[in-house]
């Protein structure tokens, strides 16, 4: 008896003992591999036929996997969310407030909050769907009604899920900015737009609670900043959230630089209006 006959003896001694006898082979109708068919007897004494094929088996494993770049495009892409989410680790500032939020911690009160934690759960699971109608999400409403939560959580799960995200408040963005021109900085401005401009999401928070000094007749330096980083994101998704209206950020930001801001915000974003009592107090 040769070797690879009485390997496969002990194959079927083995398969013998465990209660599992072969009763025959066919041929995969998917591959065309030769199957095994085998007999299975249960601790009861049923007897149950299985056949599977594990060329097939192991190709569905395989394709389930997460696949290597292939392409030039792919490896780039891949190489822009590494980069994304390294400059986050590092320059995104989550308030301790919102470190544990979850969506299962955010206890919605009335309809406009359980509309709008309906909405930021199915724009996580809806975040790669071509067909889904907005891209972008808009939570406006008083003080702490819970906006930064729900808009935490969104980054928070995306990221989860490998995408780059970035959760920073407005006033942070402009600190971070300022930051930039200092002469002993690493960071220069056009990197901060850069990677903002790129990320898989934003997450803009408090949009017109940073400090605002009005010039008549000029539009001040933190509307343009703003409005250069709006811009670079108006197909891409962005969560937006703000205490203001589209009226009141338009007086605030100034008629000309404000309107960009609004119209840019409003484009394929879905916009939710959320009332109740401040939380915090």
């Amino acid at each position: 008896m040769n070797s690879t006959a009485d390997g496969m003896n002990k194959v079927m001694k083995h398969l013998q003992m465990r209660g599992i006898n072969p009763i025959g082979e066919r041929e995969c109708e998917t591959c065309g591999a030769t199957v095994p068919i085998i007999e299975r007897i249960t601790a009861d004494g049923d007897r149950i036929e299985q056949s599977r094929c594990m060329n097939c088996d192991n190709q569905t494993l395989k394709d389930s996997l997460p696949k290597v770049a292939a392409t030039e495009e792919e490896r780039k892409e891949m190489n822009l969310r590494r980069k994304n989410i390294g400059f986050s680790k590092i320059y995104e500032v989550i308030p301790d407030s919102l470190k544990d939020a979850t969506f299962k911690n955010y206890f919605p009160e009335n309809d406009s909050e359980k509309e709008a934690k309906k909405a930021a759960i199915q724009f996580v699971k809806q975040f790669d769907d071509k067909e889904k109608e907005n891209h972008s999400l808009i939570l406006r409403g008083g003080m702490g009604i819970g906006k930064s939560h729900l808009a935490r959580c969104i980054s928070r799960n995306l990221r989860e899920f490998g995408k780059s995200t970035m959760f920073i408040r407005t006033d942070d963005l402009l600190k971070l900015i300022r930051s930039s021109y200092d002469r002993n900085s690493s960071l220069e401005e056009s990197e901060v737009y850069e990677r903002l401009g790129s990320m898989d999401v934003l997450i803009l928070d408090e949009i017109g609670a940073e400090y605002h000094r009005r010039e008549d007749g000029y539009e001040t330096w933190a509307s343009e900043k703003i409005l250069k980083l709006v811009d670079s994101r108006e197909i891409k998704p962005t969560v937006f959230t703000s205490n203001y209206t589209a009226e009141e950020l338009i007086d605030k930001y100034g008629s000309i630089q404000g309107g960009r801001i609004v119209s840019r915000m409003k484009h394929g974003a879905e916009n939710l209006i959320l009332e109740g009592r401040d939380r915090r107090l």
